[in-house]
């Protein structure tokens, strides 16, 4: 897990989204999240859960040096991700480890009816913009059909290359989670198949008892390669 920060002073950070390690030098996450921010303002902490202590053992901070957006991507969850290429190459550790990439069959069929797990330090249930412990949920993958059919708002937001999940009982991802990555055990191995994209939102709150659409990674495998 990686957390991403805006540079808002050479002195001040402020925490914007989640992401998942990919190698030793790349990161991904949302494309939404950089809108209008060049690289040279990212920042990111891998081997972190607490966001306040800065006394955890094994946490690095690491600048970005090209954020690569994907060139489809037009503001909708359809080609929502982006790849952060840290300056300096770093190493894995007991703390900072890379998450897989998909390697299985990438028909969303065959993973509707499975429940992936999400985590990251977006809005809790206290009210807290910022979660400062990492949370996590467990969401059950659902098809295009059920998800379309709760609401009208995803006929605009599902394609081909996005999945709903969530379980409608008000856990889930939340404002701070887009980014993070959902992410399933196959064959004793964690892997990435979606990132935090769109959830919607009652009076300013997030509406978990709705379903979150996701990037589906399985999708723009060849891309991530290319640009990781």
């Amino acid at each position: 897990m990686a957390a991403v920060y805006r540079k808002e002073t050479v002195h001040s950070l402020s925490y914007i989204c989640g992401g998942s390690l990919l190698s030793q030098r790349s990161v991904v996450s949302a494309a939404h999240c950089f809108q209008n921010l060049p690289a040279t303002q990212v920042a990111l902490f891998l081997g972190r859960t607490n966001l306040e202590s800065f006394s955890e053992d094994g946490f690095v901070t690491r600048d970005v040096e090209r954020l690569i957006i994907h060139p489809d991507y037009n503001s909708l969850p359809d080609a929502d991700i982006a790849v952060m290429r840290m300056a300096a190459i770093g190493s894995f550790t007991d703390f900072i480890r890379p998450i897989c990439l998909w390697t299985e069959t990438t028909q969303v069929s065959r993973v509707v009816g499975l429940s992936g797990t999400v985590a990251g330090w977006g809005s809790n249930e206290n009210g807290q913009l910022v979660s400062p412990i990492a949370k996590r949920a467990e969401v059950k993958i659902v098809s295009e059909v059920d998800c379309i059919r709760s609401s009208a708002v995803f006929s605009k937001l599902v394609t081909s290359r996005t999945f709903c999940a969530g379980n409608r009982d008000g856990v889930g991802p939340c404002m701070g989670d887009s980014g993070s990555g959902l992410v399933l055990q196959r064959n004793n191995r964690w892997m990435l198949r979606g990132i935090v994209s769109f959830g919607q939102t009652n009076r300013g709150q997030c509406n978990l008892y709705e379903y979150v659409v996701y990037v589906d990674v399985a999708q723009h495998l060849n891309w991530l390669e290319d640009n990781m």
